[in-house]
């Protein structure tokens, strides 16, 4: 796997994988159920969706290895935060914008606990979930967890490349020991500051993410790799008409079925086999752009057509077509958010630090001759 600003095929799985969360959420959401496809509620926890989020992360930092870990921890976590805290501040502002609206019109708090200014801060912050507090899913804007989790997944990395530096250790093991971390926190049903359920499903699958490079970048023939896992994917689709409901398992199975066999074989066929070419382009790499918006902006969606129902301006179809049209609407709106709000930040952004890092240059260089 070459790394690259943009990987098309990574991108376009990531497209996927949000327009799955959307319809998962619409079902549950709208308490609508599909006779054929379930994704909420049925054999198959399409939730796990986001384990294919947090290996790709893991994949996207594992390609730059060697550059992180020559670049200053607080470097590190300030180019990951400058990253993911405009949008996610701007979703959460949104959110709960919103959820101030249900409060007045309706006197409820649409899937929240009550604004009080901890709540705020702790929402913003995104400090609510995986850490040491208890995670309530009623947070502002809850469906931010995976960040929260995202992050503390990056800070560990950081210090393990550290160590790996300081100690020389290597850091592969302690990757896979995050791995197995993971996997007993939830098989133990442990529950303590920044090991428990939500932040295991981190430590799993971003850092099999990680390790994911190094494995792909092993295998010399990958035309042969990319057989192997298009048969994996065969197999599990022939299974699956078979006895979907065996195919999987049930909790952690199902969790490890998808974040060890079936993720890495769909990014293994994808990805690193003949095939990946085809993604290789402005449209594929543009879905990726807007996937974090898709995922960020569908609850935004949801609710202000719920507001609309509340007043009687709509009646939206719990349907299949309903479920299409709320995925059409956001990806409508995070292009939007995309191009008016996502890059103007991020212009703005890189023009303030480029600015202070010359500032911060004249001064040293003033210093030094004095």
């Amino acid at each position: 796997m070459k790394s690259k600003n943009r990987i098309g095929s990574l991108d376009f799985i990531k497209f996927l994988a949000s327009a799955l969360i959307v319809f998962h959420h619409f079902q549950g959401d709208f308490g609508y159920e599909n006779r054929f496809i379930t994704f909420s509620g049925g054999s198959i926890y399409y939730g796990y969706v986001v384990e294919m989020f947090f290996i790709i992360s893991g994949i996207l930092v594992g390609l730059k290895n060697n550059k992180n870990s020559k670049m200053p921890f607080g470097m590190f976590m300030k180019n990951k935060m400058m990253r993911l805290f405009p949008m996610t501040t701007y979703s959460t502002l949104v959110y709960m914008g919103l959820v101030v609206l249900f409060k007045i019109f309706f006197d409820m708090w649409y899937c929240s606990e009550p604004l009080s200014p901890i709540a705020i801060l702790r929402g913003l912050s995104l400090i609510y979930c995986g850490g040491a507090l208890v995670y309530q899913n009623v947070e502002p804007n809850c469906i931010l967890w995976y960040i929260c989790v995202l992050i503390i997944c990056y800070v560990i990395y950081r210090i393990i490349l550290a160590l790996q530096t300081r100690m020389k250790i290597k850091a592969r093991y302690l990757f896979i020991f995050m791995i197995f971390l993971g996997i007993g926190i939830i098989s133990f049903s442990i529950n303590l500051p920044f090991l428990n359920m939500y932040s295991a499903r981190g430590y799993l699958s971003f850092f099999f993410g990680v390790e994911l490079v190094d494995l792909y970048s092993s295998v010399k023939n990958k035309k042969k790799l990319s057989l192997i896992s298009g048969l994996i994917i065969a197999a599990f689709i022939i299974y699956g008409l078979i006895d979907i409901e065996t195919l999987f398992g049930t909790g952690l199975d199902q969790e490890m079925t998808l974040t060890f066999i079936l993720y890495p074989a769909i990014i293994g066929f994808l990805t690193v086999g003949g095939i990946s070419f085809l993604f290789n382009n402005g449209f594929f790499r543009f879905l990726g752009a807007i996937s974090f918006e898709i995922y960020l902006c569908h609850y935004h969606v949801f609710m202000v057509i719920h507001l609309l129902e509340h007043f009687k301006l709509i009646e939206y179809p719990r349907s299949d077509m309903g479920m299409l049209l709320v995925l059409s609407i956001t990806i409508v709106l995070s292009i939007c958010v995309y191009c008016f709000i996502e890059k103007p930040l991020a212009r703005h952004i890189n023009k303030k630090y480029l600015s202070s890092k010359k500032k911060l240059g004249a001064s040293t260089a003033q210093t030094s001759l004095d």
